[in-house]
């Protein structure tokens, strides 16, 4: 699991995540969509060559709800047009129950176009890893291989615990790198 950033409520990272999709009723925002392609872009810019060496087959976006692909990030990151490697489709979202800590071994449906393919999930927010830990095990059991998570945004909640306040803090003193 590759975390770009850690962000806590309130931040500007976590405003541009909750708003850079639609959610059926309201239109995305374009400067929160700018934002979220401009660091995927840099980030995958700045670790080109170790994303090189993962030989990818290509990433799919971790699907939070049972909206028909394409998912908003795809789109995103395909209109920004730095990835390089193909956005895939073939992962869906299945009626199980899936919630905070509550991954579900059954969450997710893999098309049989993914079979043995190396895959780079893609994730807007990790919060507690429920969807992509799903997500992995359904592309894994499918006969996938699961290269690496990249994450956009790690949502962090410095006030669940004392050793919690001081991690994020810790990292929040050390200087920023790609």
């Amino acid at each position: 699991v590759v975390a770009v950033s850690l962000y806590s409520k309130p931040s500007p990272l976590r405003d541009w995540l909750t708003f850079y999709k639609d959610d059926g009723e309201t239109l995305a925002n374009p400067i929160a969509g700018n934002a979220i392609g401009q660091i995927f872009s840099r980030f995958i810019q700045h670790n080109a060559e170790w994303i090189a060496g993962l030989n990818l087959d290509g990433a799919i976006v971790v699907p939070s709800t049972l909206r028909p692909p394409p998912h908003p990030l795809a789109i995103l990151l395909q209109s920004v047009g730095s990835i390089p490697f193909p956005i895939l489709t073939g992962l869906s979202r299945t009626l199980e129950p899936l919630g905070h800590n509550a991954p579900h071994s059954r969450a997710f449906e893999v098309s049989p176009e993914l079979i043995g393919k190396r895959i780079l999930l893609l994730d807007d927010v990790y919060t507690s890893g429920a969807r992509s830990q799903s997500a992995a095990f359904a592309l894994r059991s499918a006969g996938a291989t699961v290269a690496a998570l990249f994450v956009l945004g790690r949502r962090y909640n410095p006030d669940y615990s004392a050793d919690g306040a001081a991690v994020y803090q810790e990292q929040r003193r050390l200087p920023f790198t790609w």
